[in-house]
């Protein structure tokens, strides 16, 4: 054979290897997503929660703090009290969600942030009122 019959012939056969290739990679089908990430159980908050509560002004004093919940999956309700004169509040009810061990939600005006480890629930009450803002900090265990 002669160098001008074998041309084609190496030229024909790299054709014939990259269209063969390029089929291999061409994937037809759904497109492929991405798994989601999985949705962290949420702890359960449901109960009757005892301990104590401070304001973050100097002039709030500790001051005894409950609270009640009722959980339906994510979803919590419930009532806040931490009755310390000017400071406190009684009664308050909170409406939220729980998310792994990280609570959320709203009480009267205020906004409640919170975190649960095992048998303790550290919440955060923030508001404000014709005094001005404030924070309440409660450390509950049941």
């Amino acid at each position: 054979m002669t160098t001008r019959r074998l041309v084609p012939l190496v030229v024909a056969a790299g054709i014939a290897v990259v269209s063969t290739r390029c089929n291999k990679d061409n994937i037809t089908g759904p497109p492929l997503s991405a798994t989601p990430a999985p949705t962290p159980v949420p702890m359960n908050i449901d109960g009757k929660w005892g301990g104590k509560a401070r304001g973050r002004s100097s002039y709030c004093s500790p001051s005894v703090a409950q609270a009640t919940f009722q959980q339906t999956g994510t979803a919590v309700t419930g009532i806040l009290n931490a009755a310390e004169g000017r400071c406190g509040f009684t009664d308050l009810h909170f409406e939220g969600s729980i998310t792994g061990n990280t609570l959320k939600g709203t009480a009267g005006t205020a906004t409640v942030t919170g975190v649960m480890a095992g048998v303790h629930l550290d919440l955060a009450v923030k508001g404000g009122d014709i005094e001005g803002t404030y924070t309440v900090d409660m450390q509950l265990s049941r």
